[in-house]
């Protein structure tokens, strides 16, 4: 990592993380919101129920893809993370958590497959990084369909996807729905966030109510119970396509400034995707 790019290593209580120094991360990771994640027993169900492959999409610097590597020890990972900058400390921290095997791809995951796309980075946090951004500094990365993804880096076990990409997660679905179409053992938790959506082109109701029609959709609660027993608990209350518009609404009064969001869980559902209207 090069003088301009100061590193911090930090512990976690027993899981080490080194993450860019000069901007808000160092600070995140020592919030509430890191150790609740660290606790979930969300990565333990994903081991518990048989999946054999973790697919993280905007993987950053790794927390989430140890966490469910630490959780299963027998699962595959598979990070892909834009920024180079992350990609690099991403494979760092992995080795260091003992994940030696995962596979790494510095690209940004998106519904078509090209060389060199611009990626912007925020100046103030990492975590906030996006495609689309006029003012932040820019990087050109290349881009991926997750679906030629998984056919070439495998994915043909039992896969669990977390996607996290400050409002890109259309044009990533879109790039992924060949290979879900064509599989049922699959799960995702993907952010919907209306305003990063529509930072990033993308009409938060219309692609929520593809979403509900085509899979199973079901809110995430903020903190999954320690007591749940089985995934299938957190779709007790699927959300409804022809809510669209009440959810929005919903999901950006959770936050001032119109800025909420919340984590949904997507599953097979319906034999067609959400790429036609």
């Amino acid at each position: 990592m090069t003088d301009d790019h100061a590193t911090r290593r930090m512990n976690l209580e027993g899981l080490k993380l080194e993450v860019l120094a000069d901007l808000h991360d160092p600070t995140w990771y020592r919030q509430r919101a890191a150790f609740e994640e660290k606790a979930s027993p969300l990565y333990q169900l994903i081991c518990e129920e048989g999946f054999g492959t973790f697919v993280d999409v905007g993987a950053n610097v790794g927390f989430i893809s140890i966490l469910a590597r630490r959780a299963c020890s027998s699962l595959r990972v598979l990070a892909i993370e834009p920024d180079p900058r992350l990609a690099e400390l991403l494979a760092r921290n992995l080795a260091a958590n003992g994940v030696r095997d995962a596979e790494v791809l510095n690209a940004i995951a998106g519904d078509s497959d090209e060389s060199s796309v611009r990626f912007s980075q925020n100046p103030n946090s990492t975590l906030d990084n996006r495609v689309i951004s006029s003012d932040w500094p820019q990087v050109h990365v290349p881009m991926v369909r997750l679906d030629s993804a998984l056919r070439r880096h495998g994915g043909q076990s039992k896969t669990f996807m977390k996607i996290d990409t400050q409002g890109f997660e259309e044009r990533v679905i879109r790039g992924l729905e060949p290979w879900l179409a064509e599989h049922r053992d699959w799960m995702i938790k993907m952010e919907f966030a209306p305003d990063w959506l529509r930072s990033q082109g993308t009409d938060p109701n219309p692609f929520f109510r593809r979403l509900a029609t085509a899979y199973e959709v079901a809110e995430v609660p903020g903190r999954i119970a320690y007591s749940t027993q089985h995934l299938d608990e957190l779709f007790a209350m699927p959300l409804d396509p022809d809510s669209s518009e009440r959810f929005v609404d919903h999901v950006v009064s959770l936050n001032r400034n119109g800025l909420g969001w919340v984590d949904l869980l997507l599953r097979p559902r319906l034999a067609i995707g959400i790429g036609s209207p």
